[in-house]
């Protein structure tokens, strides 16, 4: 089975993440997003987009269509969320919005470790290679704004990816519930317990 709606039998909690609580990890997180939109900066300056003729129609046609389309963008980012977790346990999704960031999950749902690498890494592989594409295929300045939110999304990937890092330590036969603000990893018999 891809998830259960209880922990099967022997297994533990070995980690418990809660973000709102962790402000350390919260601090990194926000830090890594920074990093991650780092290698963005060249492309801006590089790529024959910004000549100097057109520099100024560019920006400000950017500007005005990019806050519409990064509201745009999350809600799909959290709606492929939805859509994995609802594939992978035919559950109700819940969609909520914390102050700092959206998330689709189902608490007290628990999936195995490789479905819940695809639920969590599904809206990078997807929307980043969509705007990847939109970058060298639209016209200006919808290319510009697709390099935009490219860079804007694999920044706020952030968590998607410091939850896989995190994984890649436990076994596949690992349990993980989504809380929305975090997770909680299961495992099989005696380990030790790490609550962040």
């Amino acid at each position: 089975m891809k998830s259960y709606d209880h922990i099967p039998e022997g297994y533990q909690l070995t980690y418990d993440l809660h973000l709102l609580k962790n402000t350390k990890v919260f601090a990194l997180l926000n830090i890594l997003q920074v990093v991650l939109i780092l290698p963005f900066i060249p492309g801006f300056l590089f790529l024959n987009w910004l000549d100097l003729f057109s520099y100024e129609r560019i920006v400000s046609g950017v500007i005005l269509l990019l806050i519409p389309a990064m509201i745009v963008m999350i809600v799909i980012h959290e709606l492929i969320h939805g859509f994995f977790f609802k594939k992978f346990s035919g559950k109700r999704v819940k969609y909520q919005f914390h102050g700092w960031a959206a998330s689709a999950s189902t608490p007290g749902i628990y999936y195995r470790k490789k479905y819940y690498l695809i639920i969590g890494l599904a809206p990078a592989v997807l929307l980043n290679t969509l705007f990847l594409i939109g970058t060298f295929l639209l016209p200006n300045p919808l290319n510009t704004l697709s390099y935009f939110l490219l860079a804007i999304h694999v920044s706020s990937c952030v968590g998607d990816f410091y939850v896989s890092w995190i994984l890649r330590k436990y076994p596949e036969d690992a349990y993980i519930e989504d809380t929305g603000v975090g997770l909680k990893i299961y495992e099989y018999h005696e380990a030790d317990i790490q609550f962040e």
